[in-house]
């Protein structure tokens, strides 16, 4: 099946920094219901792109412009946070008690995208802002990544530049090494992972035809390891395509070259002729040291949950592996659509030891329930849902995300994509 990946980029209010705490909760048209099943329904309500779940709040860019978070028990919504002007929500990322997110100006262009024009951070409970960094708005994609600790960014002149979260304080930057002059193009040259010990940059080097991983001291900038990857550059560093899924001690690195000498964990069989694919290289975070690698995996996700296993989604479907193995665990049953274009290609979620998925295979949407690490279902739910609305005939339903007992659901038969939350205790 041929895969569709859209980039939801969602429209801010004209408005000046600002933020709401009504609690509030906007009607669904035609709610959903469960038919059968252990799980049940505790609010729907049109939650915009990319939602995450951070402690007992569902933190989503909002459909009508900038970033909410809502009562992940209730749906009602907590606060609403805009940049200021008409300002377009990238990407959003949580860690702690920080909200990291990235605005930008108007699209433009034929292809309808926006530039990359500020990096804001606000505070989890109550939306205040707590710092803004300028961006040049010459790049759609850019390298970002959130810990605990620190926001890291890399812009058009793919300087790698790590600040402290709450605060914003500069801790360091890194220019690109010789060799990797920045290039001028609309997404960025640069990928970026980070955690408590190491943060990762995987840039795209031109001239000379190569492309470099490199791992630095999340306290220092002190580069500790590099990898030069024999990835074609053109296909490396979009942003998301780098990750360290929680307590793994794995980066994930795409390449499109395979790397001689790395075991293959193929779901296809022999990866004969997969030297020409996308796929992902899982590297040792201490050390840089390649461990494995999965060809033909133009993958949208991964996660970990904790866990040790880490998922990576190809096919309209996900694999699950041992980090640091790269052996195979489980995977979920294939789609009969498109993985939920909406979200970015989420095929499913990991949270406290079970992985959610839906499965349409029967007739009907069932968010089915596996145990991790082996992958046996323990549960199903019906639920009553279509594939499409008429409005968006390319979105497929999905599971976006799960944490603290919620499963969120995404439909794609109403009006606004609403999310469905559903608690599995």
């Amino acid at each position: 099946m041929k895969r569709v990946v859209l980039v939801v980029l969602v429209l801010a209010s004209a408005c000046s920094s600002s933020k709401t705490t009504a609690p509030t909760r906007p009607p669904v048209a035609s709610p959903a219901t469960i038919a059968n099943g252990r799980d049940r329904i505790l609010w729907q309500a049109p939650i915009g792109a990319r939602p995450i779940i951070v402690g007992t709040s569902v933190v989503a860019a909002g459909q009508s412009g900038g970033v909410e978070a809502f009562d992940i028990r209730t749906g009602l919504r907590r606060w609403h946070v805009t940049d200021g002007g008409d300002k377009l929500v990238h990407f959003v990322k949580a860690a702690g008690s920080t909200v990291v997110f990235v605005t930008g100006g108007p699209p433009a262009g034929l292809a309808g995208v926006s530039n990359a024009n500020a990096v804001v951070a606000i505070d989890l409970q109550t939306g205040r802002r707590l710092w803004r960094y300028p961006l040049s708005n010459t790049v759609q994609l850019l390298g970002f990544a959130v810990t605990n600790m620190l926001a890291a960014v890399a812009d058009a002149d793919d300087t790698v530049v790590v600040m402290e979260a709450r605060s914003g304080r500069r801790l360091w930057t890194v220019p690109p090494p010789p060799g990797c002059k920045p290039q001028i193009r609309g997404a960025g040259d640069v990928a970026l992972a980070a955690d408590s010990e190491i943060v990762v940059a995987a840039r795209r080097c031109e001239p000379g035809g190569r492309a470099l991983a490199e791992g630095f001291d999340p306290r220092t900038g002190r580069t500790i390891w590099t990898w030069d990857t024999p990835g074609d550059p053109l296909e490396q560093g979009q942003l998301s395509d780098a990750a360290i899924p929680p307590g793994t001690g794995v980066v994930l690195v795409p390449t499109k070259i395979a790397p001689l000498g790395v075991p293959s964990r193929s779901w296809n069989g022999p990866d004969a002729g997969f030297g020409e694919m996308s796929q992902f290289v899982a590297v040792d975070a201490a050390t840089g040291r390649p461990l494995w690698r999965q060809p033909n995996s133009a993958a949208d996700t991964f996660q970990s949950g904790g866990t040790g296993i880490v998922c990576l989604v190809a096919n309209d479907a996900y694999e699950c592996r041992g980090a640091r193995s790269g052996l195979f665990a489980f995977n979920s049953r294939p789609s009969h659509h498109e993985i939920t274009a909406y979200d970015d290609g989420r095929a499913g979620a990991i949270a406290a030891g079970f992985a959610y998925e839906l499965d349409a295979s029967l007739g009907a949407e069932q968010l089915v329930t596996r145990s991790v690490p082996d992958g046996h279902v323990v549960a199903r739910t019906t639920l009553s849902i279509g594939e499409h609305s008429g409005a968006a005939s390319n979105y497929g339903p999905g599971v976006v995300a799960a944490g603290d007992g919620v499963v969120l659901v995404r439909r794609a038969d109403a009006t606004g994509f609403p999310v469905i939350a559903l608690t599995t205790k």
